[in-house]
């Protein structure tokens, strides 16, 4: 902490200097200067000191020469704080000033010399804004104003803020009106004012990753610790699991539960907390295990927990063998208790069951297991009808977003629980039954209005809230209407976005350095492309299946910018099978020239690449597959999302320029903003 210049300045918490607007014009700049100095080479920029140290000159100045017209037209601003470099956790970012009135936090960005409102400084300064209000704690109900200030350009007249991203634009002279218009006007849903000293000490909490949560979780914090007002819930439906579970013990019951939830909604967070509450639960009378089929999202999350153990002491070897039990693979599951063992019991009472929707058919497990008939489903619910007394099933179940062959879907579950020789109760979100937007459509039962009579519909069971980041919650939106060829509906679900940077550009090059540019920090960027999209090994991208499979996406996702492995080196692009069920801060999407407008403008051309030539795919199947793959990839990113589509070559027949172009005018139709030309 900073030592205060005056009696009047306030201790501060996360800002490098903190003061009184009263005591403004008569600061010491040469003192403010050395204190910021210090706080600069302490977090390690030392070498920034030079061009930083002129730019606080100035912007100190300006603040000076602001205070003293405030406080001439309005004595009570002297009460107001200004806090200078105050730093977002995580981002490794700092904001140059914040403002606290009675009524209202200012986020202000300078830009010194500045002759433009460039679209990149109004993104920064909105972007700080809203991390403020979604993620800091004292800022929850308060009125948070963004402020550009570009010192240079023309003075913008005084009629409130910009329309479409809520940014006031300032220069110089302008700078006083503007934040007193902010003051006077700003409205604020709290009842008594802002106290500073709470302000500033109060706790940050942006939403975690889904790496980040799972780690929090098995280190045994609350779910109700990583969720937030827009999102809440997410405890509902996790404290729902586990009355769910504590029933099915108390009462020797056997209990199938089916949770649905948006894109992004936390539906693996909801149950990897219901695996940890149900240890707790069980008390020893069982095991409980999370499964996914997804083999990547286990690799990634072992791992990840695996080197949590590791910091506190335990070995690999012990850390690898207890994360195995707690996370795994629900095929091996299926083929241990399933195939091979067929009377065994499994250690686990409740297991959690990950995009269950996705589990394989009757047909794909016949192919893998000679003379096994049961789909996925009805193996899972043979096998765990066998732990003595009681047991559950957590289905979690989206939709939309199938990308292989021989899933089994949602109504394969209903089919399984049918033929079940054990009578299991069931407990369902209601989009299970009428076959809500969050299953795509698709019901448990043919006749919603034929179900069994142990049936109950649960609205806890639903998560109706993305929680990925409340930038993104609209964004599956856009992507949808992108999928359906439909410009005006993707438009207008970009309108009510704010703070989601989504920015598309013809060059590689570009978009790696803007990723380079976000992506600071702990903040994770990374290329993503369609395991269909093999041409773009012309730029460099391997994409073929071997390759991938034997890469360490393990750190991939969890090492950083010293691991040339890494995501954040954006050297190797990952594809819908890699990535689904994990996400990016900040994602690259590298367009394929398997997925292009058809010439008609009608209509998507899905192409898939037998040796040298494309082909056409009819099966309509696959070309569902093939849409809800971009579908995947579009959705990855938390932060913000850069499309680079390729111009072709016109000399390889493999890369015709024309289905590029018509792609990259089509993007533009539907809201996206073009890198080159909008300063981003």
């Amino acid at each position: 902490m900073n030592a205060p210049l005056t009696d009047a300045a306030v201790p501060d918490g996360s800002a490098w200097f903190t003061i009184r607007l009263g005591d403004v014009p008569k600061w010491n700049e040469a003192e403010v200067i050395g204190i910021l100095s210090t706080s600069l080479a302490d977090a390690g920029f030392a070498t920034q000191l030079a061009d930083q140290t002129i730019a606080w000159r100035q912007q100190l100045s300006l603040l000076q020469q602001c205070a003293a017209v405030l406080l001439t037209s309005d004595a009570t601003c002297s009460s107001w704080t200004l806090a200078l470099e105050y730093e977002i956790p995580r981002r490794s970012k700092r904001i140059d000033t914040v403002l606290l009135t009675p009524n209202v936090v200012i986020v202000i960005e300078f830009k010194i010399g500045a002759t433009t409102y460039a679209r990149a400084d109004l993104w920064q300064v909105q972007d700080y804004a809203l991390d403020i209000h979604d993620f800091h704690e004292a800022s929850a109900l308060l009125s948070v104003q963004p402020v550009l200030v570009a010192t240079d350009a023309p003075a913008i007249p005084l009629t409130g803020p910009q329309e479409d991203s809520g940014v006031w634009f300032s220069n110089a002279e302008t700078l006083p009106s503007v934040l007193m218009q902010i003051a006077r006007t700003a409205p604020s849903s709290r009842d008594k004012p802002i106290d500073p000293l709470a302000w500033l000490k109060s706790g940050y909490r942006p939403t975690p990753t889904i790496v980040e949560a799972a780690r929090r979780v098995f280190a045994g914090h609350d779910v109700r610790e990583l969720s937030h007002a827009y999102a809440d819930n997410l405890t509902l439906t996790t404290e729902a699991i586990a009355r769910v579970i504590q029933q099915a013990k108390t009462n020797r019951r056997r209990v199938v539960c089916f949770v649905t939830g948006v894109p992004g909604s936390g539906k693996t967070l909801a149950g990897l907390t219901a695996m940890q509450d149900a240890r707790a639960i069980e008390l020893g009378a069982g095991a409980s295990a999370f499964m996914s089929g997804n083999v990547p999202l286990v690799k990634v999350l072992r791992e990840a927990l695996v080197r949590d153990e590791v910091q506190r002491g335990r070995t690999r070897d012990q850390a690898k063998r207890q994360t195995e039990l707690l996370i795994q693979n629900v095929h091996r599951f299926v083929e241990e208790y399933g195939v091979r063992r067929l009377d065994a019991i499994p250690p686990d009472h409740v297991i959690a069951f990950d995009e269950a929707q996705r589990a394989w058919d009757a047909a794909k497990v016949s192919d893998r297991y000679e003379g096994i008939t049961l789909s996925e489903p009805g193996l899972v619910l043979n096998i765990m009808s066998r732990p003595a007394e009681w047991s559950v099933v957590v289905a979690l179940v989206g939709g939309g977003q199938e990308i292989h062959h021989g899933e089994a879907g949602l109504e394969e579950w209903g089919r399984a629980i049918q033929q079940s020789a054990t009578q299991w109760e069931i407990v369902v979100s209601p989009d299970v039954i009428h076959g809500g937007t969050s299953v795509a459509g698709h019901r448990l039962f043919d006749d919603p209005q034929n179900h069994p009579s142990h049936l109950q519909a649960d609205a806890s069971m639903h998560l109706s809230v993305s929680v990925r980041s409340p930038k993104a919650q609209r964004i599956a939106e856009w992507v949808n209407a992108v999928i359906a060829l439909d410009a005006a509906a993707a438009r207008d679900a970009l309108e009510s976005v704010h703070g989601f940077r989504l920015v598309m550009t013809r060059s590689l090059s570009d978009a790696r350095a803007w990723l380079r540019r976000c992506g600071t920090g702990s903040l994770r960027a990374g290329l993503l492309a369609a395991s269909g999209a093999l041409r773009l090994r012309s730029h460099g991208l391997e994409l073929t299946t071997d390759f991938l499979r034997g890469f360490p996406i393990e750190r991939w996702f969890l090492d950083d910018f010293d691991d040339f492995r890494s995501s954040k080196s954006l050297e190797v692009a990952m594809t819908e099978f890699e990535c689904q069920g994990l996400e990016l801060d900040y994602v690259g999407l590298c367009w394929g020239d398997d997925f292009t407008i058809a010439e008609d403008k009608s209509s998507w051309t899905g192409l898939s690449l037998f040796g040298k030539k494309w082909r056409t795919i009819r099966d309509p199947v696959k070309q569902q597959y093939h849409r809800n793959s971009y579908r995947v990839l579009m959705t990855r990113a938390r932060e913000g999302l850069v499309i680079w589509v390729p111009r072709g070559d016109p000399l390889d027949l493999t890369r015709p320029p024309e289905p590029l172009d018509r792609t990259a005018a089509f993007l533009r139709e539907t809201g996206v903003i073009d890198l080159e030309s909008n300063q981003t």
